[in-house]
C-alpha cells in the first residue's frame, strides 16, 4: 500500500444529538460539514468508529455488507424526518475480522463479531455531515464502561496497525463533559466544575500527559460530575492508544453549548418593568413609574452586556444565525429603540402623550422578543432531551 494511503492521525469527536444533522446553527454542524476541506482531506479506505452508544461486556465489532441506521434515541422524541434518515454506508466484514485478529493477538481473548448490528447515531450523525456520500466502508466498535480508561487505551494500541491499511479511527463520544440531566449549571453559562475539568483535559492532552488521562477516574477533577457514566469519554482513550505512544494531541475544534434562558427571563422582567412604568404615566403614580422604567432599562443594559460578552468573548457560539434568531434579536432591538424614544420624549423633551404609547408598544415588543428566545430554548431542550448545562464540544 502506498504511503499516501496510510492514516497517521486518529480523532476524538463529539457526535451530537440526531438533530445536529438538520440544525445548521449548531457550531458542530458547520465544523463537520467542512471536515474534508478544513480538517482532514485524505480519503480513508475504511472508517472504524468507537461508538459511545454501543455498550458491551467485551469488545464487539459489527460485520455487515451494507449498514443501516439505528434510531437509538433512548426515549427522546424527535421530528418525524429523523426517523426516516438513512446512512447506507458499505459495511466492512474484512475490517471486522482484522479488528478481531489484532485484539486477540494483544491479549483480548473474547471479541464478538456481530453480524446484525448496524450504525448507532454516534456514528451516522457525524458521518452524514463529514462524508455525506456514504461511499466509505464503516465499521463500529463497542465500549466497556464497566472497565476503565487503561483498558480502552490498550484497545487503541492493539488497533494502531489499522492506520497502515488506510483505516481512519474515530472515537465518537461527547467532548469534555457528559453530565447527567439533573446536574445543575452556572448562571454565567459555564459551570466552574466543567471549566476545571475541561482545563485539566486540555492541558493533559496537549502536554502529552496521557498516563494521567488514562487514570482519569482518580486523576481528573470533578470526574463523577463530568462523566457519571464514562461511555462517552472512553472512546477518547481508544483514539489516543491508536495514535501511538509518541503521538501529539491537537485541539481542532472547541465550542460550548450555551442556554439563553437566563437572558430570556431577564429581558421579559425588564420589559415588564418598563411596560408598567409607562402605564403609570396615566395615573397619579407617574413619578414611581419613571423609577420602574429606570430600573427596567438598567436591568436590560446589564443583560445586553452579559449577552454580548457570552456570545462573542466567552462563547463564540452564533457565527451563523438562523432566521428565527434574527427575528428575535431584531424584535428586542426594535422594542428597545421604541421604549427609549418614548422615555426620552416624556422626560427630556416633554413630548405629547402619544410617546407614552410608543414606549408601551416598545416594551411589549421587547417582551415578545424575550418570550421568543425562551420558547426557542425550551423547544430545543424538549427535542434534544439534554441538560442545559454548557458542554464542551468537539475536543
Amino acid at each position: 500500500m502506498g504511503e499516501e494511503e496510510k492514516m497517521k492521525e486518529t480523532f476524538f469527536i463529539t457526535h451530537g444529538c440526531p438533530k445536529l444533522t438538520i440544525e445548521e446553527v449548531h457550531p458542530l454542524h458547520s465544523f463537520f460539514k467542512s471536515w474534508k476541506e478544513n480538517v482532514y482531506s485524505k480519503k480513508p479506505k475504511a472508517i472504524l468508529v468507537i461508538s459511545s452508544h454501543w455498550i458491551t461486556d467485551q469488545p464487539a465489532v459489527n460485520s455487515v455488507h451494507l449498514n443501516d441506521t439505528i434510531y437509538d434515541y433512548e426515549g427522546v422524541t424527535y421530528p418525524a424526518s429523523l426517523y426516516q434518515v438513512k446512512y447506507p454506508a458499505p459495511g466492512a466484514p474484512n475490517l471486522a475480522k482484522k479488528v478481531e485478529k489484532l485484539l486477540n493477538e494483544s491479549g483480548f481473548e473474547s471479541v464478538y463479531i456481530d453480524k446484525k448490528r448496524v450504525l448507532s447515531h454516534a456514528t451516522w450523525v457525524p458521518l452524514m455531515l463529514m462524508y455525506p456520500e456514504a461511499d466509505i466502508s464503516v465499521c463500529e466498535l463497542s465500549v466497556q464502561p464497566h472497565l476503565d480508561g487503561m483498558h480502552h487505551y490498550n484497545l487503541g494500541l492493539a488497533l494502531a496497525p489499522l492506520k497502515d491499511d488506510g483505516v481512519l479511527i474515530i472515537g465518537s463520544g461527547s467532548g469534555a463533559t457528559h453530565p447527567s440531566w439533573d446536574t445543575t449549571h452556572d448562571g454565567d453559562g459555564v459551570a466552574p466544575w466543567a471549566a476545571e475539568f475541561d482545563s485539566w483535559l486540555d492541558s493533559a492532552l496537549t502536554n502529552g500527559r496521557y498516563e494521567e488521562v488514562n487514570e482519569c477516574e482518580t486523576k481528573a477533577p470533578n470526574w463523577k460530575l463530568a462523566h457519571p457514566m464514562p461511555d462517552h469519554f472512553y472512546p477518547l482513550h481508544v483514539a489516543i492508544g491508536a495514535a501511538g505512544e509518541d503521538c501529539k494531541a491537537e485541539l481542532v475544534h472547541s465550542s460550548w453549548m450555551l442556554s439563553q434562558k437566563i437572558a430570556a427571563f431577564a429581558y421579559m422582567w425588564s420589559s415588564s418593568l418598563i411596560f408598567v412604568g409607562f402605564l403609570a404615566q396615566f395615573t397619579s403614580y407617574s413619578e414611581d413609574g419613571m423609577v420602574w422604567i429606570m430600573f427596567g432599562f438598567a436591568l436590560m443594559t446589564m443583560v445586553n452586556f452579559w449577552y454580548v460578552y457570552m456570545l462573542t468573548v466567552k462563547t463564540p457560539f452564533y457565527k451563523e444565525l438562523h432566521v428565527f434568531e434574527v427575528a428575535v434579536n431584531v424584535a428586542r432591538l426594535f422594542g428597545t429603540i421604541l421604549a427609549f424614544v418614548g422615555d426620552f420624549s416624556i422626560n427630556v423633551t416633554k413630548g405629547p402623550v402619544v410617546f407614552v404609547w410608543v414606549g408601551v408598544v416598545g416594551s411589549v415588543v421587547m417582551y415578545l422578543g424575550g418570550l421568543g428566545l425562551l420558547a426557542k430554548e425550551t423547544v430545543i431542550e424538549l427535542l434534544e432531551g439534554e441538560t442545559t448545562l454548557p458542554v464542551k464540544q468537539g475536543e
